[in-house]
């Protein structure tokens, strides 16, 4: 799973996969982000593996966040994604599933039909 990060301002969002099943790292997590100043409440999320953070716009910078949690060791930012970025690499995604079982269906249907030369036309 690719990092992910999304903010607003007051409300940053980080998905971490050392985060998942992982309630130790989610608490250091949580203690280590309320040290910062500006920051209201962090929340780690266990299950999808991501952290809330919740924060004063005119008191705490989202990069300056961002830049402390690598520091610890929590984030890599060459490992994130936008939401944009994210958004097109699940379309892709889904089209090449979408392409794979027309495909696939098009081959059983040939070969269903016919000779294994008319399903072989399908490869070629």
């Amino acid at each position: 799973m690719n990092l992910y990060m999304h903010n607003v301002p007051g409300r940053l969002r980080v998905r971490i996969p050392s985060l998942k099943a992982n309630p130790l790292c989610a608490k250091e997590m949580e203690a280590f982000l309320a040290m910062i100043e500006g920051v209201k409440l962090a929340t780690a999320n266990t299950v999808t593996g991501s952290v809330i953070v919740n924060y004063d716009p005119h008191k705490a910078d989202p990069q300056e966040i961002l830049d402390r949690l690598q520091m610890q060791g929590f984030w890599a930012p060459q490992a994130a994604q936008t939401g944009s970025e994210r958004r097109t690499e699940d379309l892709a995604l889904k089209a090449s599933r979408i392409v794979g079982k027309a495909l696939m269906s098009l081959f059983v249907k040939k070969a269903i039909e016919g000779s294994p030369f008319a399903a072989l036309s399908i490869i070629l």
